[in-house]
Formats: C-alpha cells, structure tokens, sequence
C-alpha cells in the first residue's frame, strides 16, 4: 500500500509508469495524427515506431482524462439533482455515513485526484513526445511550429508571425519579464 496516497495498489515510479503504459502498446495499436498535412509543411521524415508510441500514449491519456472528466460531471449532475429534489435531506446526507451524497462526494475527489494525476502524466508525456521528435529529426530542433501529420510525416512550418518580425516584436512585449506584462498589459491576439 501507498501510504502517501492512499490507495493499495503499488505505486510504479513516473518513468515505470510510462515505459509500462508504452511496452503495451503493439503497432497494431498506434492512433493515427489527425492533422492533414498543408502545403506549407516541409517534411523532414517520418515518424519512427517510438515517436508512435508516443504520440499514441498522448492519445490515450488523452481519452482517458476525457473519459473520467465526462463521468465525473454526469455524477456531479446526479448529485445536485438529488440535493436539489430535498435540501434538507441532502444536508443529512452529507453528514451521515453511507449515505448516497456522502460517498458520491468522495467518488467525485476520488476523481479529481485521477484527473489530476493523468492530466500532469500527460503534460509530461507530451513533452517526452515532442523532445523525441526533435531528437530524432535535428532539421526541427529549431523550428517553433512542428507538426505530425496523418500520413506519419514529421515536418514544419513557418509561423507568419516570425516571418515579419512581428513575433520577435511580440516576444519582447509578451514574453517572460516583457514589458507589458511588467506593466500589466496584454496585446490582442
């Protein structure tokens, strides 16, 4: 047991986590990128089996988060129906043991903490994902706008905003410690 969290399953580390949830998946279950490649993109390869099971895992934590936050507001909609029928019994409920209010209260942070548990899991596989992309294709390691297309096609293009300067110009307002965030301001996007 994880006396830490609770729970009594054995907690794995981060990265047991990841490497787990990656040898399980077989090429036979990679997600396909949905995004079509414009004529814009410059592709520069094509995504290796790793960079696949990546972004499949992205998926699936993805659709895992999805899963829970869709179950937990239909639970919370059953609940504030039921409180709402008889106020005064659902104040009773949430003080006695047992009751339906009670434990739907405790399923609900039950869930929160999943959600927030996969939703952290996920920023860090996306970042693992994106750094695996640039490891593997040197052409993206500066590029800012890189994308994985549907045909597995990794590639980039060029932010507009860059082209014209306009985005040096906005990095220097808006970026960490830019003038109008000194100052409290936020240019229009």
């Amino acid at each position: 047991m994880n006396s830490a969290n609770g729970s009594t399953q054995p907690s794995l580390g981060v990265l047991a986590d990841i490497n787990a949830r990656l040898a399980a998946i077989t090429p036979e279950q990679f997600i396909t990128p949905e995004y079509v490649r414009e004529p814009g993109v410059t592709v520069v390869a094509t995504a290796t089996d790793d960079v696949k099971q990546l972004f499949t895992l992205r998926s699936l934590l993805t659709d895992e988060i999805e899963k829970i936050a869709d179950d937990g507001v239909r639970l919370a909609e059953k609940m504030l129906t039921d409180a709402m029928t008889d106020p005064e019994s659902a104040d009773e409920q949430l003080r006695t043991p047992g009751s339906s209010l009670l434990e739907g209260t405790a399923k609900l942070e039950q869930m929160q903490n999943e959600l927030m548990k996969l939703t952290r899991l996920h920023g860090i596989v996306d970042k693992i994902f994106w750094l695996e992309v640039r490891r593997q294709s040197p052409a993206l390691v500066s590029k800012s706008r890189v994308c994985i297309c549907s045909d597995w096609s990794l590639g980039w293009e060029e932010n507009r905003e860059e082209e014209s300067g306009h985005g040096r110009l906005r990095e220097l307002l808006e970026g960490r410690g830019g003038l109008n965030r000194i100052r409290g301001i936020q240019l229009g996007r």
